[in-house]
């Protein structure tokens, strides 16, 4: 009885939906130097970054009327490992984190005040501890690392206006970068990041959550949310599960940088056009952020912001844009897994002193090459590559590397 009342509740809502407005943070904390400088922190976020990276952007979206601000993936200490375990977990959704007159110390607690506060839903992308997961890590072949009865999983946190936590997202689908062997290095305690030939590790540093999570949510102004983080727009599940839940609008931290494919603003818009959802990218990385409309024809936010370290800041960007929930979404047809079509490259030295012009085709690309300006002397390697690279993508690209 009590879930036939929740459906009909999310029903009321969604037809009670008004438009609202939303916001993205673009760029990396920016991290005070006493923060910085510190071997360990007292929590996975620590004050310091709450006062110095949250509170200043939740205030002022409260000063703009935002309805709902989404922070990137992973925003807080670079290497979580070196926070102190904590003595309790981060509750299940729907607990009141910040109650009337009571004093709170949990970095969770803090950033739910604030929210509350400003009135104003927070998302805020962190690594955070939760329970072993059993499994081997799927790049290292050896199981997640475990710390007693905890590890570190990749989450996404709303908090809600009234202080209540309204909903954790547990990265699956994690990513993975490739290095080349010789860079392979000691992480700590004798683990070796990458034991394999490809030179393919976890970029996570962190465990997977055993399945796809379909996390879904309902705001304050009744749309109803899902959350995805970075690597999962790229997978099938859980987004599917969440359209056919009811949800219209996604929420998406990332930390996307500029490889393969360079700014990935296509593989955002498309993402939201091809679903026919709101798309609400945060990107702490130099891929882009932006919002997405469902709609084709209502202009997005894009955002393109640089990466900020202590010795490096980069004041952060903000992108705000009204929407209206889309009555619909769309479930793309399942394709058929591809071809194989393994990358094959042509490549040509030449003398940099003649400078010729010259051009190297493959079926998929045509590339041409004038080094008039270049200036130099000696021989470059001029080449083209097309298929599926070692990390599944499929790349079309041309370049050139001075050789002598």
């Amino acid at each position: 009885m009590t879930s036939i009342w929740l459906v009909l509740l999310e029903l009321y809502l969604a037809a009670a939906s008004r438009p609202y407005r939303a916001r993205v943070v673009a760029g990396n904390p920016i991290v005070p130097k006493s923060c910085a400088d510190r071997n360990h922190c007292e929590s996975v976020f620590p004050d310091c970054l709450i006062n110095a990276s949250l509170a200043g952007p939740i205030k002022k979206a409260a000063e703009d009327q935002v309805d709902i601000l989404v922070f990137p993936e992973a925003y807080g200490p670079d290497d979580p490992y070196s926070c102190t375990k904590p003595d309790t977990l981060l509750p299940a959704p729907g607990t009141m984190l910040c109650p009337d007159g009571v004093a709170v110390t949990s970095w969770w607690a803090k950033v739910a005040c604030l929210a509350k506060q400003h009135r104003v839903l927070v998302v805020l992308g962190v690594y955070d501890w939760g329970a072993c997961t059993p499994g081997p890590d799927p790049f290292l072949h050896r199981p997640f690392q475990c710390f007693g009865n905890l590890t570190m999983f990749n989450k996404a946190v709303a908090f809600g206006i009234d202080g209540t936590l309204l909903a954790v997202h547990h990265k699956h689908h994690l990513a993975h970068s490739l290095l080349p062997k010789e860079n392979i290095s000691q992480k700590r305690d004798g683990l070796v990041y990458n034991p394999g030939p490809l030179g393919v590790y976890n970029d996570d540093v962190c465990a997977a959550w055993p399945v796809p999570d379909s996390t879904t949510f309902m705001s304050h102004f009744g749309v109803k949310f899902g959350m995805i983080i970075c690597h999962e727009i790229n997978f099938a599940s859980p987004v599917r599960s969440m359209i056919k839940e009811g949800v219209r609008d996604v929420i998406f931290p990332t930390q996307w940088g500029g490889s393969y494919g360079g700014y990935f603003g296509g593989t955002q818009s498309g993402f939201a056009v091809a679903h026919q959802v709101n798309l609400l990218s945060a990107n702490g990385m130099n891929g882009g952020s932006g919002i997405w409309p469902a709609d084709p024809n209502k202009p997005p936010v894009q955002i393109i912001s640089t990466e900020t370290t202590p010795d490096d800041p980069t004041p952060q960007r903000f992108g705000t844009l009204d929407l209206e929930s889309p009555a619909a979404a769309k479930l793309p047809p399942v394709m058929a897994p591809a071809p194989v079509h393994p990358l094959r490259s042509k490549t040509r030295l030449l003398e940099a002193s003649h400078m010729p012009t010259t051009e190297l085709s493959l079926p998929e690309v045509h590339c041409q090459l004038d080094l008039h300006d270049a200036g130099g002397k000696g021989l470059f390697l001029f080449g083209t590559s097309a298929g599926i690279n070692v990390v599944g993508m499929f790349e079309a690209s041309c370049w050139w590397l001075w050789s002598i």
